[in-house]
């Protein structure tokens, strides 16, 4: 069983610096966009969501998809219980109906049918998922930043993981490259 999710804890800013895209990134989020950061392991990009959170005063939370994640664990699970059938929800789905910042982290690792189960969420003119027990819709003020070392649109020479996404998930993003 995979340990639960919880909001981590925005470090205070005064070690920060704003990269050069840091206002460019912010308004484009706060017009309604999400945001893909691409860039080198360590360059920030994790970061920069939580200094986002911290300057609009809203919950951070982020979902790595490294490392094998099912998709129940991205969009709940449904189980048989006394012969009853439950869903519950995930993690992800219970942030995404109120104000903040989620980082998607290496996103690009995630299995095709996630990323896929993503777009719906991701679509600005959906911003809404179908679920067992009905429909759940993105807050508005719900502001979704994925990240990965590479931009998912070409091989890259560094960074042997995932590499290619199809071009209808990854145009549901205002991309961004980001460097040391």
């Amino acid at each position: 069983e995979t340990p639960k999710e919880e909001k981590i804890d925005v470090p205070p800013s005064s070690d920060y610096i704003r990269p050069s895209i840091y206002d460019e990134v912010l308004a484009v989020l706060m017009a309604g966009e999400n945001v893909f950061l691409h860039g080198p392991a360590g360059c920030g990009k994790s970061r920069m969501g939580k200094e986002f959170a911290r300057q609009l005063d809203t919950p951070y939370y982020d979902k790595s998809f490294s490392g094998g994640v099912r998709y129940s664990q991205v969009f709940g699970t449904t189980e048989i219980t006394g012969g009853n059938t439950q869903w519950t929800c995930s993690d992800l789905l219970r942030w995404v109906q109120e104000p903040c910042v989620i980082v998607l982290e290496e996103w690009l690792s995630a299995d095709d049918d996630i990323k896929v189960g993503l777009n719906s969420i991701l679509d600005k003119g959906t911003r809404s998922i179908t679920t067992p027990t009905g429909k759940i819709r993105v807050h508005r003020d719900c502001h979704i930043m994925a990240t990965a070392n590479g931009n998912g649109r070409q091989k890259s020479p560094q960074y042997g993981a995932a590499q290619r996404t199809d071009d209808s998930t990854l145009d549901r993003f205002v991309s961004y490259h980001m460097d040391y």
